[in-house]
């Protein structure tokens, strides 16, 4: 059983992860908003370290990244990319809409699921 941890990534072998060590910096004072948008944290709003160390050890345990305000937006989110996806599929049915206009459906379809499936894994 190997005792080292494996070497970190160099960043040609890892485009993705790569790419979003830049644009997610840690320690930058941002956090993430509503899944890929970025705002400035209220620094009264940071918890004391002790508190920081217990979200952690709580995230590691559950296998979460996650907040908690932040996986309440992503359900709001979801939920109402779901409302918008019902109401486009009756317009598009009841408009008898070609079938690859219908296929317009996909992406609120998809983003109502991600967010919503976000929610509930925490990551």
């Amino acid at each position: 059983m190997p005792t080292k941890s494996p070497p970190a990534p160099v960043p040609a072998s890892d485009p993705v992860a790569f790419l979003f060590s830049k644009l997610f910096e840690g320690g930058s004072n941002k956090e993430i908003f509503f899944g890929v948008l970025q705002r400035d944290v209220d620094e009264s709003s940071i918890p004391p370290y002790e508190e920081r160390a217990a979200l952690r050890a709580t995230a590691a345990a559950e296998l979460t990244n996650i907040g908690a305000t932040e996986r309440e937006r992503r359900l709001y989110s979801g939920i109402s990319f779901s409302v918008f996806t019902a109401l486009l599929a009756w317009y598009l049915l009841a408009s008898h809409a070609a079938p690859l206009t219908r296929a317009a459906i996909a992406p609120p379809l998809f983003l109502s699921y991600g967010y919503i499936a976000s929610w509930r894994t925490g990551l």
